[in-house]
């Protein structure tokens, strides 16, 4: 469970930096191509998850529209 920001504010910074290396391992084992720098906060994860997300969305009604069209 992820804990609220105000602990993860309170952390000692070797739990902060062991938190952060957690978070970009998940993000390096999502998306080979990331490689987190040393200092990098987890906030490009979010960006990674609305880009695929918005990349999902585009190529779905593209498809969508393609297998309407072919069906007609």
């Amino acid at each position: 469970m992820i804990a609220p920001i105000r602990e993860q504010d309170a952390r000692s910074g070797s739990d902060r930096r062991r938190w952060i290396r957690a978070r970009m391992a998940v993000a390096s084992s999502l998306f080979p191509s990331y490689k987190p720098r040393e200092g990098d906060r987890p906030l490009g994860l979010w960006k990674a998850w609305l880009w695929a997300s918005w990349i999902v969305v585009v190529s779905s009604v593209f498809l969508g529209r393609l297998v309407a069209r072919l069906l007609m």
